[in-house]
């Protein structure tokens, strides 16, 4: 999965 969907699903960890 894409880095920005990754934030998307952990809100705990940012990825942005």
């Amino acid at each position: 999965m894409n880095t920005w969907l990754i934030a998307l699903q952990n809100s705990n960890s940012p990825i942005y």
